[in-house]
């Protein structure tokens, strides 16, 4: 973590902070560890380093030194006219510009060390500053920073283990971050605060798509039912411990927010503005764009979309078969069909009278529609045909045909007035 921050400041545009060029930093980092363990006047050192190189002294002084001091990498007198290179700026400079890593072993020894963890019967947390930052991080994670000194002061609590379980810890993990999983090992307000998560977690289920709540007993079921916080769900008894959600209310927010903790399983943890149908419609909608390369941007989600919706179709056929209704150009095998493969498609159900359902992309239209279309046959870049939507025969342009279904139905093409489709 050190070694990126440096080197994003050493090296990355930093303009928008009017910072001096990436050179500018490297060159006066270089000479500033030259004379490690000096004190230097400020002004001089920036007067003899622009006689060396075109330095930005102004910039220098004025945003990249405070900038430095903030981080710790220089010290600084009160008035900003003295600076030495702190050990840990040290450090830092010696391993990134000399790649000197034996060198600087015993500089990171101490955030090597583990640190003692002092826990108060009063789910308050005590550690030293100077320790292993990925230990701080996991600790941030199960409680409340409070105070930073030379000793970190952080608060536990049963909203902070909640907030925990959230992030995906599991409370074998918290026992061992907190103290180890031996009887004893932890204060017995903590102890006992995780007991009474353990037996908590999970006494409800949310399954399908948020679309059934499972309770761990029936009296509990028949409790939710009452509590005036879910009413917006209008759970409906399936039997004497499951329940479907009527209501468009995100079950899984809602009984966290009444005071109970789901058990992670078979729900979508992400939800827009509250509403899981409309999460699912919004992925849908994204893999959309991103099938017909309308955002190259979109590539980097192209797989965790895929993923999801892949998982829905698995857990809820019903509820993915709503989706592609929705969107009918979501295709999961990556892609539209290939010009070949729809011009066969067409030309085999021109030559024995199907009905074919046709992805168009009409010519003034924002988004694909769905079209029942008996073929006639090919002319040029155009399709010919009957559309069952229009009751007349219309003409396709090719290139807007994004997917092609062939139905097991007989075509019908009556008489009439031939018209452009776009």
């Amino acid at each position: 973590m050190p070694e990126r921050a440096f080197a994003i400041l050493l090296e990355h545009d930093l303009k928008l902070w009017n910072m001096p060029p990436a050179e500018d930093r490297r060159f006066f980092m270089q000479h500033l560890l030259e004379r490690k363990g000096q004190v230097l006047s400020v002004e001089p050192f920036l007067a003899f380093l622009q006689t060396l190189h075109p330095l930005d002294a102004m910039r220098t002084r004025t945003v990249f030194l405070p900038f430095l001091g903030r981080m710790g990498l220089v010290e600084l007198d009160p008035e900003g006219r003295h600076l030495s290179l702190s050990p840990h700026g040290e450090a830092l400079t010696q391993e990134y510009l000399l790649r000197d890593h034996r060198g600087t072993a015993g500089h990171w020894a101490l955030l090597m060390e583990d640190q003692p963890l002092v826990i108060q019967p009063t789910l308050e947390l005590l550690t030293p500053m100077v320790q292993n930052p990925h230990r701080l991080l996991r600790l941030a994670q199960v409680a409340e920073v409070e105070t930073l000194d030379t000793m970190v002061g952080l608060r536990l609590g049963s909203d902070t283990l909640t907030r925990a379980l959230d992030l995906g810890l599991t409370l074998a993990d918290m026992r061992l971050l907190l103290g180890g999983a031996e009887p004893g090992s932890m204060p017995q307000p903590l102890a006992q605060l995780l007991d009474d998560l353990a037996r908590r977690l999970g006494e409800v289920e949310v399954q399908q798509g948020c679309r059934l709540v499972k309770a761990r007993t029936a009296a509990l079921a028949e409790e939710l039912r009452l509590r005036p916080e879910l009413a917006s769900l209008h759970l409906a008894p399936i039997s004497e411990t499951v329940m479907e959600a009527n209501g468009p209310g995100n079950a899984f927010a809602l009984l966290k927010q009444a005071g109970f903790l789901p058990k992670p399983g078979r729900f979508l943890p992400v939800s827009i503005d509250g509403d899981e149908a409309l999460y699912l419609w919004s992925l849908a909608c994204l893999s959309f764009v991103d099938e017909q390369g309308m955002n190259h941007h979109l590539d980097p989600v192209r797989q965790i979309i895929h993923a999801a919706l892949q998982r829905i179709q698995s857990e809820d056929p019903v509820l993915y078969q709503e989706i592609r209704r929705r969107v009918p150009m979501l295709h999961l095998g990556g892609g539209a069909q290939a010009a070949e493969e729809t011009q066969r498609i067409l030309e085999y159900a021109a030559s024995y009278n199907l009905i074919v359902e046709l992805t168009y992309m009409p010519l003034a239209a924002h988004r694909a529609q769905l079209r029942k279309v008996t073929p006639q046959g090919i002319d040029g870049e155009h399709l010919r045909g009957f559309c069952h939507l229009h009751q007349e025969e219309m003409s396709f342009r090719l290139s807007r045909i994004m997917g092609v279904r062939l139905l097991n139905e007989r075509g019908w093409t009556p008489p009439t007035i031939q018209s452009e489709a776009g």
